[in-house]
């Protein structure tokens, strides 16, 4: 990487910007600009369960969940349908807390048969706690 006034850097070695750099110019097809304040000291790990609201939605025929944990954990991950009947769990499998896990769910229930249009609820469980969210299918 080309750090300013001549001097270059390792691709494995930690710098400190004391500016924003642009690697590129305006006839190349692309430009990389690496800001100072975008690049955080130390990595950040998540320090609590967190549910992210699943994408796209509304979605057809498939959306992804997102979560982070702040530890190691088997969680379940259930989704519900308006009148709160169980349409699909993925369940029991350990996951690990440094890495953001994307469950991706096809629009079918527990026996691949399509779901209608509608809204579901998909809840994330672990130990005696758990987080709900909400979701529209649009077939």
């Amino acid at each position: 990487m080309h750090g300013g006034k001549g001097k270059y850097y390792k691709s494995n070695e930690k710098v400190k910007f004391d500016k924003d750099i642009t690697i590129g110019s305006p006839k190349e097809l692309f430009k990389i600009t690496i800001s100072s304040e975008s690049l955080p000291d130390e990595p950040q790990l998540p320090t609590v369960y967190k549910l992210e609201q699943n994408y796209p939605n509304p979605f057809n025929p498939c959306t992804t969940v997102s979560f982070d944990l702040p530890n190691d954990a088997a969680v379940n991950l259930t989704i519900y349908n308006i009148k709160g009947q169980l349409i699909r769990r993925f369940t029991g499998k350990k996951y690990n807390f440094w890495v953001k896990t994307d469950i991706v769910w096809n629009g079918r229930d527990e026996t691949g048969k399509e779901v209608p249009s509608g809204v579901y609820f998909y809840r994330l469980s672990y130990g005696k706690h758990s987080v709900t969210k909400k979701m529209l299918l649009l077939r």
